[in-house]
């Protein structure tokens, strides 16, 4: 099973993540959002970039740390491919992320904006699931 499922909704498309821990919720849902930006096509030159952010609550933590990935491909076309977690809480991430800054035509969808649309984190026994959606 993928660790990450795409899902349709009006004008906007989703992202339903799986994962046993908050390493992997993480990793999935940038996984899943550049899977819909791109479908997994994306050449470039090799690059990285820190990033550190806290917020209030997991759901915050989340849709915080998608905008800043989506600010990196819309300003610098960095297209996330990996990361390394220095820490990862529920209120708090610090990572470098790689990937390459794009060259080319898009294959995917223009994401707009990462939404609090229905954005519901559950905590099960076997880890974190949700579905985040997307402006298109």
């Amino acid at each position: 099973m993928s660790p990450y499922e795409i899902v349709e909704h009006t004008a906007d498309a989703g992202v339903r993540i799986t994962a046993p821990d908050l390493a992997s919720f993480f990793t999935d849902a940038a996984t899943g959002m550049f899977h819909i930006i791109c479908e997994g096509q994306a050449d470039g030159w090799d690059t990285e970039h820190r990033i550190e952010l806290s917020a209030p609550d997991l759901e915050d933590l989340l849709v915080d740390w998608l905008c800043e990935l989506l600010y990196l491909f819309e300003i610098k076309k960095f297209v996330f491919q990996a990361v390394t977690f220095d820490s990862v809480g529920e209120t708090g991430i610090a990572a470098t992320v790689r990937g390459v800054n794009f060259r080319g035509e898009m294959a995917g969808a223009e994401i707009k904006a990462v939404t609090y649309h229905m954005i519901d984190i559950r905590r099960e026994s076997g880890g974190f699931e949700a579905t985040v959606y997307f402006d298109l």
